[in-house]
């Protein structure tokens, strides 16, 4: 019987250090998306795309490999806060 309760005792005890990693993961998230909208609304107005914007608001930029004979390749966008591209 002590055996079964030191096994339930260390499977909760790692159940409770899952959740809190995924809840530590989750206020990170949040604050950068908040970080990430609050320069952006510094920009809205903005009519011109200026070197300050891009180093605010962009980590960094790939462009995909060179095929011949293909003219067009994948441009991907990583911007800070948000761990998603976008492609265009």
């Amino acid at each position: 019987m002590l055996d079964k309760y030191e096994s339930e005792q260390k499977n909760l005890i790692s159940e409770v250090d899952e959740i809190e990693s995924q809840l530590l993961n989750v206020k990170q998230d949040e604050k950068d998306v908040n970080d990430f909208i609050e320069c952006l609304r510094k920009y809205e107005n903005a009519e011109i795309l200026t070197r300050q914007m891009c180093l605010e608001l962009i980590d960094h930029i790939t462009i995909d490999e060179f095929h011949k004979g293909k003219k067009e390749r994948n441009i991907h966008i990583y911007y800070k806060f948000v761990d998603k591209g976008y492609s265009d």
